[in-house]
């Protein structure tokens, strides 16, 4: 069958065993009734950009949340690209596996555009 493809479609990578890595999930076929879906290297990977330790709180966000610093000055180019690729990496994960961080990543979302200092701290 993959010859048949690549006769089609020319060069194609394929994987062959139990674990299969795909945009950044990996899918475990190791068990034999269920399937295992994780980002555990994406998460990983925010956290240590994040360098914020093992740091843990109750809930994905404060009850200061939808408070924006109105003084609060914008973030420096290099900090704004940074705080609009975590966001973006933070929805992706929100959406696939972790919902209960949605409603901060979405609001975090809405703060790309012209993020300040105060809008950096909420996300780490």
């Amino acid at each position: 069958m993959l010859s048949d493809i690549r006769s089609v479609f020319g060069k194609v990578s394929g994987t062959r065993g139990k674990k299969h890595d795909y945009l950044g999930m990996v899918f475990d076929f190791s068990a034999e009734t269920s399937l295992k879906i994780h980002i555990n290297m994406m998460i990983e990977e925010i956290l240590s950009e994040a360098d914020i330790g093992s740091i843990t709180a109750p809930t994905p966000a404060n009850n200061n949340l939808f408070k924006i610093g109105a003084t609060s000055p914008t973030l420096s180019e290099d900090d704004k690209a940074y705080f609009h690729s975590t966001v973006t990496q933070l929805l992706y994960v929100a959406k696939r596996v972790r919902p209960v961080i949605l409603l901060a990543v979405s609001f975090l979302s809405t703060r790309v555009i012209n993020p300040t200092v105060s809008d950096l701290t909420f996300l780490v």
